[in-house]
């Protein structure tokens, strides 16, 4: 009950009014089609079942005649005094033999088969092998051990009839012959009777498209017909085959395992009740269509103006708070639809606000750091450094201090600009690392692999000094070898993954946690970090620019171990110095 009042609940106020509609037609709809299906349908089918039965009973009583009549035949050919005579005493003589099939055997073979003719062919099995075999009579010796055979000579003690079938449903007739009760070998008659002679008063079609009587066995298989049809298994009172639904009726008959079967199409059947039944649901479509087209028509004119709010309001769970939802009266619902307007309007006016106080507060930021030391002041003092260390032959020394310069040269050219390419934040780099391997004794080493195209390719300014610096940083602690920094740029799919990693120390289990908590989850937690901790302040700032550039699909994580520390930046394919706000709003 509580699963249906949800439903209820969640259905809109449309469907309801439509499903309301639908009950109101269905209910009589249903009342008077059960009311017209018992009074007319049931009455038909039970004349159509009660003809069809005597049909069947008709073909039942001919069809175990037919048995009598080959059974009766079969005893008098089993009892004939000279068949018993000739079988009864053992010939060795083959002059004697012929000379009795001369005189006895053959006119009486010949009026067996006269007698049998209409009803199949016969032959004489017998045991004693010494009996020459002929035209009628056969060895049973290779016989002996089958079941069936087994069967066949204890069914037909005290002179019973036996009746067998093999798989192709041929059917067979056995009788001992009198002379087996006195004699060591018995000799049994064996009347194949035919399937035309059995079940002639049988009228089957070829196809089960109307009405047909056949015989199966006991696993659905037919035993006579004019086709080679078989069925699955003995049909059901009412069954489908074929994609056509039939109504059955079986009978049993006097054969081992046989079952004569009735199938008349319900289609046949009905056909006099067709006409009426398809004008009858023609109207009833046809009312129901119109009741329901007119339902439908009347809900959509009632919710069109709830329609136009909600997808209003899709499109504002959307992000897009640009909308003006039509207000063209003064009820309820478009009261609803003008204060929609308002707030949406008044939420993007917001947005915009923040978004560029953000970014202002950002840039102001970075270009604050970036003043803090008069710049020619500096050039003049490095290049006075400079010049002292190669009078004095000091080449390294000298190197560095360029690289110095370069560096300096580099954070006041690019402190404005928001992007640059890969060759020349790569550049910016090596100069630093240069200072750097002065102060270390020459242990950093740096190792790159990307092609040339994507030296070309535009990224963010000052992302790979901050990482390469916290590597340095927290990777020589507690560590006497080289410190291995490598740089990978691979394309996928339209997107950049940069590998930054380094074979150094790595972060504890709850430092990594940490730094990995703040760039997925909470930005403001950035405050919390000591200046000792470092990393955090980087990494986050390098993940809000390329957000900020690039879209919220896009940015940086890290992983590290015993082995070192990995970072992996994304960022997307911009090719031709296209304005970055371009690809976010893209």
């Amino acid at each position: 009950m509580t699963t249906k009042n949800n439903l209820l609940h969640k259905m809109s106020f449309k469907s309801k009014i439509f499903l309301t509609y639908l009950l109101l037609i269905l209910i009589p709809t249903v009342g008077s089609s059960i009311w017209i299906y018992q009074n007319l349908i049931q009455d038909l089918v039970k004349e159509r079942n009660h003809a069809n039965n005597q049909q069947l009973l008709y073909a039942e009583t001919d069809i175990n005649n037919k048995i009598d009549e080959a059974e009766k035949i079969g005893y008098m050919v089993s009892v004939n005094t000279t068949l018993n005579d000739v079988l009864s005493q053992p010939y060795y003589d083959t002059v004697t033999w012929i000379n009795i099939m001369n005189q006895s055997v053959k006119p009486m073979a010949s009026w067996i088969e006269a007698t049998t003719y209409t009803i199949g062919k016969f032959r004489i099995l017998v045991e004693d092998d010494e009996v020459p075999e002929s035209d009628f009579f056969n060895h049973s010796s290779s016989y002996a051990k089958q079941s069936w055979y087994l069967d066949m000579k204890s069914g037909t003690q005290q002179g019973k009839a036996y009746w067998r079938h093999d798989a192709s449903g041929q059917y067979y007739l056995y009788y001992a012959l009198s002379s087996s009760n006195y004699s060591n070998s018995g000799a049994y008659l064996e009347l194949m009777v035919r399937g035309s002679y059995l079940f002639e008063s049988l009228q089957v079609k070829e196809t089960l498209n109307s009405g047909v009587m056949v015989v199966l066995d006991d696993k659905g298989k037919l035993l006579y017909s004019d086709t080679e049809t078989a069925l699955p298994q003995l049909p059901d009172q009412d069954t489908l085959i074929d994609d056509t639904d039939y109504s059955v009726l079986t009978e049993p008959i006097r054969l081992p395992g046989a079952v004569l079967v009735s199938m008349t199409p319900n289609s046949v059947m009905m056909t006099h009740w067709t006409k009426s039944r398809n004008v009858f649901l023609v109207i009833l479509v046809v009312s129901v269509t119109i009741l329901a087209i007119s339902a439908y028509l009347m809900a959509v004119f009632l919710m069109r103006k709830i329609k136009q709010i909600l997808a209003g309001i899709r499109r504002i769970q959307k992000g897009d708070f640009d909308i003006q939802i039509p207000v063209h009266g003064e009820d309820e619902i478009d009261i609803v639809g003008h204060n929609i307007n308002v707030m949406a309007y008044k939420i993007n006016e917001l947005i915009e606000r923040v978004y560029k106080t953000e970014i202002a507060q950002r840039e102001a930021e970075l270009y604050a750091l970036q003043a803090q030391i008069n710049p020619h002041f500096l050039f003049n003092a490095l290049e006075t450094m400079r010049m002292m260390a190669e009078f004095n032959d000091q080449e390294e020394l000298s190197e560095a201090i360029t690289a110095l310069g370069s560096i300096m040269r580099y954070s006041i050219t690019h402190s404005q600009k928001k992007q640059t390419f890969v060759w020349k934040e790569l550049e910016h780099l090596n100069d630093y690392l240069k200072v750097q391997n002065l102060m270390h004794n020459g242990r950093i080493q740096l190792q790159t692999d990307f092609s040339d195209r994507i030296n070309r390719l535009p990224i963010p300014s000052f992302i790979f000094q901050p990482i390469v610096e916290n590597a340095i940083k927290h990777g020589f602690h507690n560590r006497k070898g080289n410190l291995i920094i490598s740089i990978s740029i691979k394309e996928y799919e339209g997107v950049y993954l940069c590998r930054i990693a380094d074979n150094g120390t790595g972060m504890d289990k709850e430092r990594l946690a940490f730094v990995q908590r703040i760039l997925k989850e909470d930005v403001d937690e950035v405050g919390t970090l000591r200046p000792s901790e470092g990393g955090g302040v980087g990494l986050l700032n390098i993940l809000q620019r390329i957000r900020f550039n690039y879209g919220k699909h896009y940015g940086l994580e890290i992983e590290s171990g015993l082995s070192g520390t990995v970072v992996s930046i994304r960022f997307p394919d911009i090719i031709g110095g296209v304005p970055l706000v371009q690809y976010v709003n893209h």
